[in-house]
């Protein structure tokens, strides 16, 4: 299954090479949505004061808390529309974005990427940076032992079925999203913690970077941040954003130094 994984050959890229010197900046998780307005804000922050930083983001996930399709930038939702433009700046401020699909929003499309002016990634993505090899996934692939979420996986990833929901009417899939969406919270808090079989495999992840040949994973979804020794390699684990009920988020910062995690209060890093 890893092998599939790895070579399946999506729109987006599949191996990247960066030679500049400034930092590389990661984030996953932060679930956008017009619910969230004090995340929405941060993030907002973070992309005009922290950002600019950087020579190039990667955002690795779930960016949004659902996505139904690339022709909702159409509904021009003030919200989105001010995500949308604060994205689409960054270009013109030296740094360059990278953008990976999650569990949430995985219809992310090339119509979404020009607007923002980003380049998409595969999941799976090998990136060479500083002299790394470095494997960058969302993290949901690697959760194997989760099998409803991987037999759901497969089922959504079917062209044909995404064919057929985007066929809807937009005010349809509206309706259905806000639906699920409510179910997910539901289930969010009667669940809070992690179940092992929700969390990344040791030995998936393994086989992952030995495949590869490199010696770093970086990647979200289970909202558990971290640096894992691996026998042959470091996993490091994204953390979520949540601004709105709680104070969480941070960031990895790759540099000629190494990685480094950095906590993200709005406010403190911009003084």
């Amino acid at each position: 299954m890893l092998t599939s994984t790895y070579t399946q050959q999506q729109m987006g890229t599949s191996h990247l090479k960066l030679t500049g010197q400034g930092p590389l900046f990661f984030i996953s998780d932060l679930h956008l949505s017009e619910q969230l307005p004090q995340t929405c804000a941060a993030f907002c922050t973070f992309l005009n004061h922290t950002a600019p930083q950087a020579q190039a983001l990667f955002i690795l996930g779930d960016l949004f808390e659902y996505w139904i399709g690339d022709d909702c930038l159409s509904a021009h939702e003030p919200w989105l529309d001010h995500i949308v433009a604060q994205l689409s700046v960054l270009k013109a401020k030296g740094v360059a974005l990278y953008i990976l699909s999650g569990n949430r929003d995985f219809l992310l499309g090339k119509r979404f990427a020009h607007a923002v002016e980003a380049t998409l990634l595969n999941d799976i993505c090998l990136l060479q940076a500083f002299a790394y090899t470095i494997v960058l996934a969302h993290g949901d692939t690697l959760c194997i032992h989760d099998h409803s979420y991987q037999q759901y996986r497969r089922w959504v990833h079917k062209a044909w079925l995404q064919q057929s929901f985007l066929a809807l009417p937009l005010s349809w899939r509206q309706r259905l999203a806000k639906h699920l969406h409510r179910y997910s919270q539901a289930q969010h808090q009667s669940t809070r913690s992690i179940h092992t079989k929700k969390d990344v495999d040791t030995y998936a992840a393994q086989a992952l970077l030995n495949q590869a040949q490199a010696q770093i994973l970086i990647h979200g979804h289970t909202h558990q941040p971290y640096c894992h020794t691996l026998p042959n390699g470091k996993r490091w684990v994204l953390s979520d954003w949540d601004m709105d009920h709680a104070q969480r988020g941070s960031y990895l910062r790759l540099d000629k130094q190494g990685i480094t995690q950095v906590a993200y209060l709005p406010g403190a890093s911009e003084k």
